[in-house]
């Protein structure tokens, strides 16, 4: 009787590897490159209001400690910090206790999340296009 022969290490689940072609074509296209233009208009330099030359200018990355910008970053970080915290202090306690305990009013509850979130998300869009037509009408640019 022969010895079978060890083939090397396979998956446990064996998959064709170009499955993961669509997940790629969206990391690119959507991560990568936007990120990739962000860096090139960082080190870019501005001649005017329209003109712009790319190049390996640091202009751009010196205002980066100016005190206005640093006070912008920390007032954006204590927002998004606060914003975190009642996040998690109100929705994890919420997630649990509905996973949990409520099965009669579950779908009520979910809804009624929904509903909230996308009201926020109606208000605040409109109350831009509110303020774009304003600005309009006030003959500012927006």
């Amino acid at each position: 009787m022969r010895a079978r022969r060890a083939r090397g290490p396979r998956s446990a689940v064996a998959e064709p590897g170009w499955l993961i072609a669509p997940a790629w074509l969206y990391h690119t296209v959507l991560l990568a490159a936007p990120l990739v233009i962000v860096v090139a208009y960082a080190f870019a330099d501005r001649e005017g209001f329209f003109t712009i030359t790319f190049g390996l200018y640091t202009d751009n990355l010196e205002r980066l400690w100016d005190p206005v910008y640093l006070r912008i970053y920390r007032d954006t970080f204590i927002a998004a910090g606060i914003g975190t915290i009642g996040c998690l202090l109100i929705g994890y306690p919420f997630a649990y206790w509905l996973g949990t305990r409520v099965h009669r009013h579950r779908t009520l509850l979910l809804l009624l999340v929904i509903v909230s979130t996308t009201t926020v998300q109606i208000m605040r869009h409109f109350s831009a296009k509110l303020t774009r037509w304003h600005a309009a009408e006030q003959g500012e640019a927006f």
